[in-house]
């Protein structure tokens, strides 16, 4: 692909104005904007950011409503990892796995903030993603209804760690 074409292609997706390409013979994962994470194990319950908050901000799992600050990018970085990610203010956010005390919480960080933004998507049925920490390893997981997501230890058969990508239109 000419390097004019990668610039304008990169452009699209950091705008989330590509709703859906294919990096033709690169090998590349799909870019989707528009994308409602559904959980499979909390039928009604999607992603969301917080109130739509900015940097450090939560990200939980709550009952679909239809915001804007539970429609995310799938952003890819290369093969694979991923990148799952709003634009916030014209700013692009994404969910991250950042350490802190020995933890590890999931909340909304710069995307340019190192291997904490990014994802290893794994396909594990018909539509179905688990989206595992490429810096811990930890699976994103929905403990509770209405509360924030949480890493765990990955279980590729545990519906709770299952999210189905559902487009906004």
């Amino acid at each position: 692909m000419k390097q004019a074409a990668k610039a304008a292609m990169t452009a699209a997706v950091s705008l989330g104005v590509l709703t859906t390409s294919v990096l033709a013979g690169s090998g590349q994962a799909v870019a989707q904007s528009g994308v409602a994470l559904k959980n499979i194990g909390m039928d009604g319950y999607v992603l969301d950011n917080d109130r739509g908050g900015s940097t450090d901000s939560s990200v939980l799992v709550y009952e679909r409503n239809g915001g804007a600050n539970q429609t995310w990018n799938i952003t890819p970085a290369g093969r694979n990892p991923v990148q799952i990610q709003q634009n916030i203010g014209g700013e692009p956010l994404c969910v991250a796995a950042v350490p802190t005390s020995g933890i590890v919480e999931v909340s909304m960080q710069q995307c340019d903030n190192g291997g904490v933004t990014f994802w290893i998507e794994v396909k594990v049925g018909d539509n179905a993603y688990v989206y595992r920490s490429r810096t811990n390893g930890g699976c994103l997981t929905a403990t509770r209804e209405n509360a924030p997501v949480e890493l765990t230890e990955c279980d590729y058969s545990e519906q709770y760690q299952q999210w189905k990508k559902d487009y906004v239109v």
